[in-house]
């Protein structure tokens, strides 16, 4: 059974950072879709909101910029679970600055 994320409710010690379109690879699979920052969690669905991807920040083991011939940035990769995933952002730096914030926290 599909789970579909409702952004509106989320749990109530948890909210949405930052949203925006993503592509995800890692696992053995690919995907595109949105990926969502939240204060604990970093989620990734798929356009119609169906949860592919979900990562505790305080279980992610790494985090790193991604960059095309070693100066473009194209995203960053994330090692979970002894996995390494690789996202496709907008503004990687970013995204890589907020979550390290976030982690931060906790």
């Amino acid at each position: 059974m599909e789970k579909i994320i409702d952004i509106n409710n989320l749990p109530l010690y948890e909210n949405e950072i930052l949203e925006t379109k993503a592509s995800i690879s890692g696992g053995n699979t690919s995907h595109r879709g949105k990926l969502i920052l939240t204060t604990k969690r970093l989620i990734f669905t798929n356009l119609k909101g169906v949860l592919l991807n979900e990562f505790h920040l305080e279980l992610i083991q790494s985090i790193n910029a991604h960059k095309l011939m070693g100066f473009i940035f194209k995203g960053f990769k994330i090692n979970y679970d002894n996995i390494e995933y690789l996202i496709s952002v907008t503004y990687p730096e970013d995204w890589i600055k907020l979550i390290e914030y976030q982690i931060s926290l906790d």
